[in-house]
């Protein structure tokens, strides 16, 4: 199909392409699993593996770490930690959330979105400050510059007022890209104040109440070439400038906005919302402006009227949902 054909790249170039801020140099050569090239330590730092590892090795390919968490007390600016598959939960050793230090790359599986044979899954939940957003219980907490790439992220805590996240967002140039992120009661992907710049890329975001929320952040972030469906509520917006197609970010869209049950998109105060080049379940989208909770189906809530959007070149799906988390890297641009 077209929507598929665009995605027929090999691995690596696409790796380059979307690690540019940290490599300056991209090396060539076949699947892109994490051990690929272990002498070049360019591409290749530390090794975590929850089934052969222990926090005792020295991180490298033949004596892995055990959890991410040490590896990540390890990591320092620059460096790239590969994460074998297995199950990354506080079973494994972990503690939660996890902080991905700055301009650190946390790599898993990410010719299939963590969704292998053995799963790349990073499973948990911890407090975040409350400096930060108060009852604010996430997986991940990645700090400026830092990478997320190839896994499959759940946040299983549920109940009372907490906002449960997978990857919670607060510092510029975070790259989030080609992980599966479901299941979390709150939001899967949750920006905030200090977020700004950076991608989000290639990830399949499913059966989240949330799927992304721009609540205080995300200015000039590229949204782009990720299905965000069967959640709730897919895209919240209440920031302005960001990027889902055509706007300062140099997103092109082909985003798959659609199948979320009370509305696909959002818009929660006076902001402009880019968004072309996307698909969606009608074309041209339905929009609801009313207080009231829209009817299902709809595409655009346009809370009280009160923003704006282009949506120019909207599609319709034409892949069917079981094929989307199986969809290749998609490359990334400067």
């Amino acid at each position: 199909m077209r929507f598929l054909s665009t995605f027929r790249t090999p691995l690596f170039r696409l790796l380059a392409a979307a690690l540019l801020p940290l490599v300056t140099a991209a090396c060539g050569g076949g699947g892109g699993g994490p051990d690929d090239d272990p002498g070049n330590q360019l591409l290749a730092d530390l090794y975590v593996d929850a089934q052969t590892g222990s926090d005792a090795n020295d991180g490298s390919t033949l004596t892995p770490f055990k959890t991410i968490t040490h590896a990540m007390t390890q990591a320092t600016s620059g460096m790239k930690v590969k994460v074998r598959p297995g199950f990354y939960d506080l079973g494994n050793g972990e503690s939660f959330p996890i902080v991905v230090p700055e301009n650190v790359q946390l790599i898993g599986d990410i010719d299939n979105r963590g969704k292998g044979a053995t799963p790349t899954m990073i499973i948990g939940g911890g407090l975040i400050p409350n400096a930060i957003e108060p009852d604010s219980v996430t997986v991940m907490r990645p700090q400026a510059g830092a990478i997320i790439a190839g896994f499959i992220i759940q946040n299983p805590h549920a109940g009372g007022t907490t906002r449960y996240s997978g990857v919670l967002v607060a510092q510029p140039n975070v790259q989030v890209l080609a992980n599966t992120i479901q299941f979390n009661q709150t939001t899967g992907v949750r920006y905030l104040l200090g977020a700004m710049g950076g991608h989000l890329v290639s990830n399949v975001i499913e059966e989240n109440t949330q799927g992304v929320f721009f609540k205080e952040g995300g200015l000039l972030v590229r949204v782009q070439d990720n299905a965000i469906k069967d959640n709730t509520a897919g895209i919240i917006i209440w920031e302005e400038n960001i990027d889902l197609g055509g706007g300062l970010a140099a997103s092109t869209g082909n985003n798959l906005i659609a199948f979320n049950s009370q509305a696909d998109l959002l818009i929660m105060g006076q902001v402009h919302v880019m968004a072309q080049n996307n698909r969606w379940n009608h074309v041209p989208p339905t929009v609801h402006t009313a207080a009231s909770n829209p009817p299902p189906g709809v595409d655009i809530w346009n809370l009280n009227g009160g923003g704006t959007y282009d949506v120019s070149g909207a599609k319709l799906p034409q892949i069917i949902i079981s094929q989307v988390p199986n969809l290749p890297f998609v490359p990334l641009g400067p």
